[in-house]
């Protein structure tokens, strides 16, 4: 997995969202700060990328205290190296952010530690140092790319700038300018085209060909191909925007559920 991460960076090929926020403090040996006592709420912010029911319980805890409910547990339920001592108003903080490097750091080093070491060829790059130098959301930024990409950033991603004899491409940047797909669906169309999970940070190296299909016939019954190596997208001379739409759609859950986009 850390191997994975690090030619992500240097290929400039995102992973998306989906790894906890520690992973990041972690490879950037910042870990020791994600548990201060004095800031519970960073420690439970982190937790909720994991496990947002227990964090919730303890953010409840911690932000309306009640005595019956604290007296009923002890300091060790979150953390088995804290004593055997009634929870109280002065040590749920500490208690929870001890609960929350159990569940983030301590369960988890060796996993961690894997994952770090892979990332830095076993200590013989100095990511890790160079990474510590940047706040933790351009490390995120990084590796996960732009998560959430708006319809902007998707019109920015298609060449639109070469002339066609077919109004197909004109109802195609109509489409995705008046925002009729919504934020998964342009995550999923941009990794139809490109194969990448997110927009890397700086956005695509190179853009989105848009190439009118051959073929004659019932262009209207017919799909939209791409050639991910090369950016490219195969446009039918649609005869309307909405039979675009309609036929981009299928091709999207078809890509979606791991289908042939409707083709034999």
């Amino acid at each position: 997995m850390g191997r994975f991460l690090l030619k992500s960076v240097l290929d400039g090929h995102p992973i998306g969202g989906g790894l906890g926020t520690f992973v990041f403090e972690f490879l950037c040996n910042h870990e020791s700060r994600a548990f201060d006592a004095t800031r519970p709420h960073y420690a439970l912010q982190l937790l909720s990328n994991v496990d947002d029911i227990l964090a919730c319980a303890w953010r409840r805890m911690l932000d309306e205290p009640r005595d019956d409910e604290l007296s009923a547990l002890t300091m060790d339920a979150f953390d088995d190296s804290l004593p055997d001592e009634p929870l109280t108003r002065a040590n749920v903080a500490s208690s929870v952010v001890a609960g929350c490097k159990r569940k983030l750091l301590v369960d988890r080093r060796a996993s961690l530690q894997a994952l770090c070491d892979g990332f830095t060829f076993n200590g013989k790059l100095d990511l890790r140092l160079q990474l510590a130098q940047h706040r933790l959301a351009d490390v995120a930024l990084l590796l996960q790319g732009r998560v959430a990409l708006s319809v902007d950033d998707l019109l920015g991603c298609f060449d639109w700038s070469t002339p066609h004899s077919s109004p197909a491409v004109g109802y195609l940047h109509e489409l995705l300018r008046d925002g009729v797909l919504n934020l998964a669906r342009r995550r999923l169309l941009l990794r139809w085209c490109t194969g990448l999970n997110a927009l890397p940070a700086d956005g695509l190296k190179q853009q989105i060909t848009l190439r009118l299909a051959d073929g004659d016939g019932n262009v209207d019954g017919r799909l939209p191909t791409v050639r991910t190596c090369y950016y490219e997208v195969h446009l039918p001379r649609y005869t309307s925007k909405a039979v675009l739409h309609e036929r981009l759609d299928k091709v999207l859950v078809d890509f979606e559920s791991g289908g042939g986009f409707g083709m034999e």
